[in-house]
């Protein structure tokens, strides 16, 4: 099928194109061409994929393939002007090894890796699922994007929300979604160890929407003010204005993300996509980060719902470009307003952050109100004219 993003001179961008064919190769039991689609996968221990995939015959790595001119002097250590990363040590962080699970000690981590906990769990989450090595990116560029982008999240009470929320592919919540809406029949043998939702999105996603989801959870809250769009668009703010009402912070977050991507090489990790495929990455990431805007929930609920009570269909078509895109932006908005369903602990130190963050903004707006009270005061005893003022 072709979608709103390609044009008519585009090849398909489906789980044929090259970057369907770099299917999470991670998750192939040795990664070499041996591997004859049967067997137990090293990450998620199941025995094949639930459904066809390219995975089972796309072509095994090689050293000459994952390897970088640009990348041959990065060693373990990677050096940028404010910070250092030290890989192996990321890599056999015990905390960081948390992070598939569902209550994950954010706030822990964010006390551990300070300002760098954005960057650090980008990171890990590219290393497990094999991103790194499917799209060759090279890991300079990689942390200094992140990082910079990490230094956006303003000091705000939820300033660094868009650090936790980590969705798709590695979240508890997501997995039981998207299993919801696999045939039961998948799953008969499974047992609990077994669960883990690497299968299903690693069978039935592109990489690249796996990247695309995780890179626009990265950026969907990027140099938030603290603001709701309902305040940017009654105060004409300079976002507002220029983005016409609609979906104000989510477009501005898309925005400024992307253009500190592109903004300096220095920052391309994307640098080795095929053009079709960065076409894609694009839209998707923006297609994801405009899903956050909590306006479009009641149409994305009630088309994901539409689509799960048609008994004619087979429910969720992975090969469908369109039913993949769905699911992505459920995965993402699931992951944005997963607060409530944290536990007590974790609950709470986000309510009480989010309820510091719109007292903020209530006494913003208590000033602006007064000080607009103050200026009609001073016009009308200013005012020669005081009955056309106490009207206005």
């Amino acid at each position: 099928m072709s979608s709103d993003y390609e044009s008519s001179d585009s090849p398909p961008s489906g789980p044929e194109d090259a970057g369907g064919r770099r299917i999470l190769r991670a998750h192939a039991a040795v990664q070499t061409g041996s591997w004859t689609g049967s067997g137990p996968c090293t990450l998620c221990g199941r025995a094949a994929p639930f459904t066809p995939s390219p995975l089972a015959v796309a072509p095994p790595l090689t050293k000459q393939s994952t390897v970088e001119d640009d990348s041959k002097d990065e060693g373990p250590i990677i050096q940028l002007p404010d910070c250092v990363y030290d890989l192996e040590a990321l890599a056999n962080d015990p905390l960081l090894g948390l992070i598939d699970i569902w209550d994950f000690p954010v706030f822990d981590m964010e006390r551990q890796a300070g300002t760098l906990i954005l960057s650090q769990m980008c990171y890990r989450v590219f290393l497990a699922t094999g991103l790194f090595e499917s799209f060759r990116i090279p890991l300079t560029p990689f942390f200094a994007y992140f990082h910079e982008l990490e230094k956006g999240y303003r000091d705000k009470p939820c300033g660094r929300e868009g650090k936790e929320k980590w969705p798709a592919s590695r979240q508890g919540t997501v997995e039981r979604v998207v299993r919801t809406y696999i045939d039961d029949d998948d799953f008969e043998d499974d047992d609990a160890d077994e669960r883990d939702v690497y299968g299903v999105m690693g069978a039935n996603f592109p990489a690249l929407e796996i990247m695309a989801l995780y890179a626009a959870a990265a950026m969907h809250d990027y140099d938030h003010p603290g603001r709701t769009n309902a305040f940017l668009v009654a105060t004409f703010s300079p976002q507002a204005v220029l983005y016409n009402d609609r979906s104000v912070l989510e477009n501005h977050h898309s925005a400024a993300a992307w253009s500190l991507l592109l903004s300096d090489n220095r920052y391309n990790w994307l640098r080795h996509l095929e053009k079709a495929e960065f076409k894609r990455f694009r839209f998707l990431v923006i297609e994801l980060i405009l899903a956050t805007d909590l306006k479009m929930h009641f149409d994305i609920v009630t088309e994901f719902n539409a689509k799960l009570a048609d008994e004619e269909s087979n429910f969720i078509d992975w090969t469908n470009e369109a039913d993949r895109l769905l699911v992505m932006q459920m995965a993402i908005k699931l992951s944005d307003i997963n607060g409530p369903c944290k536990c007590q602990q974790l609950h709470m130190q986000w309510t009480y952050r989010i309820a510091e963050e719109f007292y903020e903004q209530v006494c913003i707006t208590f000033y602006l109100l007064i000080k607009q009270l103050c200026t009609v005061y001073h016009a009308y005893f200013n005012s020669k004219n005081r009955d056309r003022v106490f009207q206005f």
